[in-house]
């Protein structure tokens, strides 16, 4: 699995003092709603390890949930910004939207 980090995720992670991003599809709605999945982004390692690819970028952990379904050949996290507020997204994979 090939993975790029681009350089200002690097500077995010590396103010707020993180050097791991863990991202995973997390489920939601069911019962009298359609499910939808969602990516999720987070900056701790996993609990279930066994559960995740690992791959290291420089020096950043990076997991990767098994139920992620990576289309492209190499997954990109960018970071995005809206007014103060910043994120990180990965391209690169799909999820079930609705």
């Amino acid at each position: 699995m090939l993975v790029k980090v681009d350089p200002e995720v690097k500077a995010f992670l590396s103010k707020k003092n993180k050097s791991c991003i863990t991202l995973e599809i997390i489920t939601s709605g069911g019962g009298c709603c359609p499910t939808m999945e969602l990516p999720e982004i987070s900056y701790v390692s996993p609990k279930e390890k066994e559960k995740f690819q690992y791959v290291k970028v420089d020096d950043l952990d990076i997991y990767v949930g098994n139920n992620v379904r990576i289309t492209a050949p190499q997954l990109k996290f960018t970071l995005s910004s809206m007014m103060f507020l910043k994120k990180i997204e990965v391209a690169g994979i799909t999820y079930k939207k609705h």
